[in-house]
């Protein structure tokens, strides 16, 4: 969710919200030109509560962005004309008009204006509004997914209780049946093992694989001399951590 501080300092922002013109409607009446569309500096500054300068600096700091928002310049009597703007002296007259999305942008752009401010208070709810349908999307698609979580660690527990139990009494549990109760292959559990540095492998000249335990876990696994794997308590436990 943006901030007020993001929206005066980040182009971006303020490119996503400039089409909520209604928000001005919400703070005070935009005088118009008789056209009903445009409105001029002049008209900007007092909506606003600023000095005609003040919006006339801030559209050359950020001209590019207000040419975006439709901001154009009147030039000769026929442009006055049409825009029902009366023509007054001589000479070649000209005009900065703005559309309500330029008269927005100057609100997202002003700091010390209370119009401006009460602006982009709209804006900010109108923004967070929007993101809230997705936010509680987001929040119930976590909540199932850790529900499905916690039912997967209650359907393993109870087979890992039962293989201590057993272990504690045979001195051992066959890699295998650990596979099982994490409910996956012994092809799957024991290569992983290998790969995280507890299992070691070697090959006889005929081909066979033959598994122990490496230095670190010690205590944790039992070869019986061939393709045979018993996991003590310790190693159940690691497997259940690390692949449960």
């Amino acid at each position: 969710m943006i901030n007020e501080m993001v929206l005066t300092e980040s182009p971006a922002a303020r490119a996503g919200l400039v089409e909520k013109t209604d928000v001005l409607d919400k703070v005070g009446a935009l005088a118009t030109l008789p056209d009903g569309i445009h409105v001029d500096r002049a008209g900007v500054a007092a909506f606003y509560g600023v000095d005609p300068n003040t919006v006339n600096a801030m559209v050359k700091r950020h001209r590019a962005e207000f040419e975006e928002t439709g901001l154009r310049t009147l030039q000769g009597a026929e442009e006055f004309r049409a825009h029902g703007v009366p023509v007054i002296g001589r000479g070649r007259p000209n005009l900065q008009v703005f559309t309500r999305r330029a008269v927005l942008l100057v609100g997202m752009l002003l700091r010390d204006s209370p119009v401006a401010r009460q602006v982009r208070g709209y804006l900010l709810n109108l923004e967070e509004q929007a993101e809230a349908p997705a936010r509680d999307a987001a929040v119930l698609a976590l909540a199932e997914q850790m529900k499905v979580l916690a039912d997967r660690v209650e359907e393993i527990t109870p087979a890992f209780k039962a293989q201590r139990a057993a272990s504690e009494n045979a001195g051992g549990y066959l890699l295998h049946d650990v596979a099982k109760a994490l409910g996956v292959t012994h092809h799957l559990l024991r290569p992983a093992l290998v790969a995280d540095g507890y299992l070691a492998v070697e090959h006889t000249p005929g081909g066979r694989a033959m598994y122990r335990p490496t230095r670190e876990a010690e205590g944790m696994f039992v070869a019986d001399g061939h393709r045979t794997v018993h996991a003590t308590p310790a190693g159940q436990a690691l497997c259940e951590r690390l692949y449960g």
